[in-house]
Order: structure tokens, then sequence, then C-alpha cells
């Protein structure tokens, strides 16, 4: 008697361990004419803005553009800020299979120093972790009629990778410096972010809204009397991005990537016009089941089975948790203000039973009126996350449980 069978296919998966690699960073600022002169350094900080992870015959490239920006003091006693901007890139050899992948990008402490009145070289590295699932779709037996066969079926959910999608767009708005502020003079700091709150699909779309904010650290037209302001925006953003062949059942995520802010003072000295480019990266999930045999016997003949073992992401849901901190700093009696504070993450990491922690340093800037002098504090802290997990792939994003199951 013949034996009829039918197989269904799983998306099995594994992950990989994670990939590292640490790219150095040299360069030296050279002032233009008008700048004043550095008499003291004062802060100096980078950030990252990373691009979507290429992959290209097996190659996982993750490249984007690191910012630095020195804070110094001139010898008239004057705040002043400079910054500049170079690229990087880093290339990781993942093999064929690779399904969906996610890079963390971490600049590491920065060496900075003033070689003269008008160059400041600066040193430090990026640190890059390259999270990756590699997968391909398997055949498990799911049918198995004729021949005497008794067999215990079973039906599980898997997720499956559904697409990567990616846009970018430009914004441009206008933000008010505020009541009874003084008229526009430099720029000292600015920095964006971007934070999606709410992403759904459509047909053959993804739909997401949140905001992106913008700080600016600004001085007026005479910044020793006038002093140093920080301007805060928050503008609403909603795009959609083309995702053909999605459906509506399936599970979406969705971040914005804000590149550095280009700032223009109006005319008037009271606003300034804020333009910004921003990413997209959105990935889909699809929730599909798998009906399979996982155990069989004949009562009339000898059966043999060969077994293989598989592995396959059972759930896919986003993560968010907030944590609130507060820390107590003694000022000197002579401390004036508090011009600035800010803070800088360093990569998230995981204990052995899985708490996550994030490594930070902090700073504040504030000003000494008797001496006309400015202080820099600092201090790292690593805080933790409170997220116990099993598998993780995206560290910041989705939790993936694997399920294993003895399939024939």
């Amino acid at each position: 008697m013949e034996l009829d069978t039918d197989f269904c296919k799983v998306f099995c998966c594994e992950i990989p361990e994670v990939k590292k690699a640490v790219i150095p960073v040299e360069c030296s600022m050279i002032l233009p004419d008008y700048f004043p002169d550095v008499m003291k350094i004062l802060r100096y900080t980078a950030k990252t803005v990373k691009f979507p992870v290429l992959n290209e015959n097996g190659t996982e490239t993750v490249s984007g553009n690191i910012s630095i920006e020195v804070s110094y003091v001139s010898e008239e006693g004057e705040l002043c800020s400079c910054s500049q901007l170079q690229p990087f890139s880093q290339s990781f050899d993942c093999g064929e299979n690779v399904a969906a992948a996610e890079a963390e990008v971490a600049v590491s402490e920065i060496g900075c120093r003033a070689v003269n009145k008008r160059r400041i070289d600066l040193n430090g590295n990026i640190e890059i972790s390259l999270h990756a699932v590699c997968g391909e779709e398997k055949k498990a037996l799911s049918l198995a009629k004729g021949a005497g066969t008794v067999c215990k079926t079973e039906s599980e959910e898997a997720i499956v990778f559904a697409g990567e999608f990616y846009k970018n767009f430009s914004i441009e708005e206008k933000g008010e410096l505020g009541y009874g502020k003084p008229p526009f003079g430099k720029i000292l700091r600015s920095a964006a972010f971007g934070e999606v709150t709410e992403c759904h699909v459509i047909q053959d779309k993804i739909v997401t809204k949140g905001e992106v904010r913008v700080e600016m650290l600004w001085a007026g037209e005479n910044s020793g009397e006038n002093g140093i302001f920080l301007s805060k925006f928050s503008f609403p953003v909603s795009r959609m991005v083309e995702a053909k062949g999605i459906l509506l059942t399936d599970i979406c995520d969705a971040k914005y990537e804000a590149d550095f802010p280009e700032i223009t003072p109006l005319e008037d000295g009271q606003s300034v016009i804020v333009k910004l480019k921003i990413g997209i990266s959105a990935r889909v999930y699809r929730k599909e089941r798998a009906d399979f045999i996982s155990d069989m016997f004949s009562t009339d003949y000898e059966l043999k089975t060969e077994r293989e073992k598989m592995s396959f992401i059972g759930k896919a849901f986003p993560i968010s948790k907030t944590e609130q901190y507060s820390e107590k700093i003694d000022l000197p009696e002579t401390a004036e203000t508090v011009m600035d504070i800010w803070t800088e993450n360093g990569a998230l990491k995981f204990s052995p039973d899985g708490k996550a922690f994030l490594k930070q340093r902090s700073a504040f800037l504030r000003k000494i009126p008797t001496e006309h002098r400015f202080i820099l504090k600092r201090f790292l802290k690593e805080r933790p996350m409170f997220c116990k997990r099993k598998k993780t792939l995206f560290s910041k994003a989705f939790l993936f449980c694997l399920k294993t199951r003895i399939l024939f």
C-alpha cells in the first residue's frame, strides 16, 4: 500500500554571534578666520547618524556620519563652538542567508586637545555591533496517509520576515525663540531626535506618526551681557512608506533617524528656520501557522524516519520601557547658572541573567560669575533597564523567542 505524504514550509532561523568592530576616528579642526582663538576647551561630544544596513552578496555594510562638536572659551572670555562631520563605514561577512540585520553604533571616549590657537585635534573610536538573523525555508512533514500510519499532528505559530522598507524625507519648520529673549547671535550646540509614536499597516503601505525634537543652545548678539539660552522645538511628523505585498494582519515597527539639523536665523532675530533630513526604517513581520507531524508509527509496516532539529521565531513584538532617575549634584556657591545639560548614550549590553544595561555619560556646563569661568562636570553611570529577554535580535526594539521542534 502506498504512503501519501504532504509537506509544509517553515521559516527556520538561527541567531549567530554578534559581530563587532572598532573604527578609529582621527580628525583636525582648523578654525575659520571669523572664529576667535582658542584659550581653553570646555566640552567635546560626538553623535552618530547611521544609515540602513546594506546587504550585498552576503556582506552587511554599516555606514553613517559622525559629528564632533567642540565648545571652547576665547581669550576674551567668549563661549564659542565648532563642529566637523566625518563619514564612517564597516563591512561584515555574514553569508547569503541573512534575513534581517540591525546595527548599533556607539562612540567611545573622545580625546581632544588644542594644538595651537587655531587648530584642535580629536581622536577616539566608534564601536559597531551587528545583530543578524540567518534563515531559510525548510520542508516539514504535514500529512501522511496509507500504509497503516497513525500520526500525531501539532500546530504552531511562526513568524516570518515580510520585508524591510526605507524612506527618506525632509522637513522645514519655523521655530520661535520665545518671549523676552535677546536677538539671536550664534549657535553653540544643536541636536535632533526622532520618535515614532504610532505605526500600523494598510493596503500596501505602512503609516507612521511621531515627532521630531530639536534642541539648540545659542547665545545672543552679545553673549557677555545677554547670556546663553536653550531652545527646544517639537514638530509633528506623519509619513507613509510604500510596502507592496504586506497584509492588514502583519506586524510592523518603524523608527525615525534624524540627521544633524541645519538652522538658519531670520532677520527679526527672534525666530529660526530648521531644515532636517529624516530616514524611516520599517520592518514587517507576518504570523503563519504551520501544521506538522510531531510523531507517527505504522500498524502494518516497520516505519523508519529521519529527524531534523529546526528552530524558528515564535514571537515578535515591540518592547518599550522608560526608567526615571534622579541625581543630586552640589554646585559651588559662586555658580551663577547651569547653561547646558546633556547625555551621551553608549551601547546597550546584556548581563547573563538577561537584564539590559545602558552605559550613559552625563555632563553639565555651569558658569562662575566672579571669575567669568566655565566649568565642565562629567559623570558616568550604568543604568539598568530591567528587561529580561531569552533571545534578543534588536536589543532596543524587539524580543524574539526561539522555539525548537523535532520535525520529520
